[in-house]
């Protein structure tokens, strides 16, 4: 079987997040966001949850809002 090594989490703000282009990938290879010449397919983000609609979170960090959907 082969080793699957996680992917490296990047911190990062909304604001960075939203402004970063996003790369599709194709079978099971993972999506990202391109950032200052990083390939980011997971980040640590600090933020407040500022509304919740059954299962999406709005999430704020001060330089931006995004929408988070919860999935089991």
């Amino acid at each position: 079987m082969a080793d699957i090594k996680r992917q490296t989490a990047f911190k990062c703000t909304i604001s960075q997040i939203t402004q970063g282009k996003y790369i599709v990938q194709q079978g099971w290879e993972p999506n990202y966001i391109v950032l200052n010449d990083e390939k980011i397919s997971r980040i640590n983000l600090i933020a407040v949850v500022v509304q919740k609609e059954g299962s999406v979170l709005t999430v704020e960090d001060g330089t931006g809002k995004i929408e988070v959907r919860l999935f089991q």
